[in-house]
């Protein structure tokens, strides 16, 4: 694409620190099980034409289509569900503290999976992402009820940590990494949007659709910057800098989340929060300047 990888790396921090604007305004119009689908269907249609017009090849052998189907579902559908209803259920910085566990799951699945050594740095670098991520939404995890609705919630949005972290490993596999970047997230949206419309249509019924100018322009940003943009972005940087690394994008999006919060809707940073962002962007910086 032209942009170096570390680039890709930031762009996805910002890019998915927006995203939570657009989600929030489309949990209030339509039911979220079809939002995904309208979300990933789109996306899948605009990078279908991208992909004719470069002439990208879309041939796949059947045991790759398998892992696509795999991939697709656990990314777009399963990762999706779980964390759109985990947003009406507890609060977005909660959220935000279970996405930031990526930083373990994922090197846990890529020692499983690939056997991929897990260095002190990276250890130590995910420790503190995690606590620092804690540190910005403490106020949150203190009012947080436990009960019912609250562990429903957590359990919710660590399935779809859970699903993404699954997911990378099948992109990282050598089977699908001699694929072209496009064809494999084009794919995997493709399979992940069927599973999810079937989903929806057993779970809510007959899709429902808004014309609100609000939504219309929420929708627009997420298939075009949150996914066609995005997911090409993050399929690079698993490629190049690993699974491991690439987890951090889930400890620094809510940092850019919190700032546009200022700016739009009057946030105050407490004494806490600034100190959890400053021990996130350390723990970062000493996980991904480690050595693999």
């Amino acid at each position: 694409m032209g942009i170096p990888i570390r680039g890709q790396f930031l762009s996805l921090i910002f890019i998915w620190g927006t995203t939570w604007l657009a989600i929030k305004l489309q949990l209030t119009q339509v039911p979220h099980e079809w939002s995904v689908v309208y979300r990933f269907g789109l996306a899948c249609m605009v990078l279908t034409g991208i992909a004719l017009y470069n002439k990208t090849k879309f041939d796949a052998s059947l045991k790759q289509h398998g892992l696509l189907i795999i991939f697709g579902i656990l990314q777009f559908c399963v990762n999706f569900m779980c964390v759109y209803k985990a947003e009406q259920i507890i609060p977005s910085g909660l959220v935000a503290i279970v996405s930031a566990l990526m930083v373990f799951t994922s090197p846990a699945m890529a020692r499983l999976a690939f056997n991929t050594r897990l260095t002190p740095t990276l250890i130590l670098g995910g420790t503190m992402a995690v606590v620092g991520v804690v540190l910005m939404f403490a106020k949150e995890v203190r009012h947080l009820d436990w009960h019912d609705s609250g562990a429903r919630g957590f359990f919710l949005a660590f399935t779809g940590v859970l699903a993404v972290s699954l997911a990378t490993v099948f992109i990282s596999s050598s089977h699908l990494r001699a694929l072209p970047t496009q064809t494999v997230v084009i794919w995997g949206m493709a399979y992940g949007t069927s599973a999810s419309a079937l989903y929806a249509s057993f779970k809510v019924g007959s899709p429902s659709f808004s014309f609100d100018p609000h939504y219309l322009a929420a929708l627009a940003f997420l298939v075009l910057f949150g996914s066609v943009v995005a997911f090409s972005f993050n399929m690079n940087v698993v490629r190049h800098m690993g699974m491991s690394k690439a987890a951090y994008i889930s400890v620094l999006t809510p940092i850019v989340a919190l700032t546009w919060s200022t700016a739009t809707e009057h946030y105050q940073w407490t004494l806490t929060a600034v100190i959890g962002a400053l021990v996130a962007f350390a723990g970062t910086a000493v996980a991904v300047r480690g050595r693999r």
